[in-house]
């Protein structure tokens, strides 16, 4: 049976996604009894299909920069990470702003170029593009809340004081403080992630979990 790193080349290197499809059947026991142990009965129904869980991993890897896995539990841990912070989205809200985020990845180089206003190289462009992809798989996994904070700033421009009472009534100044926060916590990621330090990335601003307990 090829291992997690020899599938995941065959994907980066001949875009064969049966080697994605091969490389999910060979976890799927796992993962689907990290679900059952980890999620409550409501999320876990949707985690435990396993179109459902191709699909969010499928997205995610088509999106993510080409990167290193070292081992099969590094990637179930990936995995897992990903399907949690799936789960536990609203999905009227995060379904118009998986649509923004869909846009911003998929915007060229040129684009996001016009945004910043800055001109540079096409060398330069292909480099920004890049520091996009690696952004946006940090983004990833970080916890809905944070996603939500960085959303509301930086693609929507919201104030501090209405940012502030979507996460529950904090004033503008405590919603000013986790925003500040949640992006250095984001580029910590995003270091270890380009450094191929996949679990450490993953463990980076995570609160340690009760094994016992469930994610609603």
């Amino acid at each position: 049976m090829p291992g997690t790193t020899r599938l995941l080349a065959r994907y980066y290197e001949k875009g064969d996604d049966s080697a994605l499809e091969e490389l999910l059947k060979n976890h799927y026991d796992w993962i689907l009894a990290e679900v059952r142990r980890r999620l409550t009965p409501h999320r876990r129904r949707y985690a435990e299909s396993i179109d459902f869980v191709q699909e969010t991993v499928f997205d995610f890897l088509r999106q993510a920069p080409r990167f290193h896995i070292p081992n099969g539990r590094a990637f179930r841990s990936l995995v897992i990470a990903i399907l949690e912070n799936r789960l536990k989205q609203d999905d009227r809200y995060w379904t118009a702003q998986r649509r923004n985020l869909d846009r911003l990845q998929e915007m060229p180089s040129e684009a996001l170029l016009k945004m910043t206003g800055e001109h540079r190289t096409p060398s330069e462009a292909a480099a920004l593009n890049e520091k996009v992809r690696w952004l946006h798989f940090g983004f990833t996994l970080l916890d809905p809340e944070k996603q939500k904070v960085i959303l509301m700033r930086v693609v929507e421009g919201k104030p501090f004081a209405e940012i502030g009472a979507a996460l529950g009534g904090r004033t503008p100044g405590a919603a000013r403080e986790f925003f500040t926060r949640t992006v250095t916590l984001l580029g910590r990621k995003v270091k270890l992630l380009m450094e191929g330090r996949i679990e450490e990335a993953l463990a980076c601003g995570r609160p340690a979990r009760d094994a016992g307990g469930e994610i609603g």
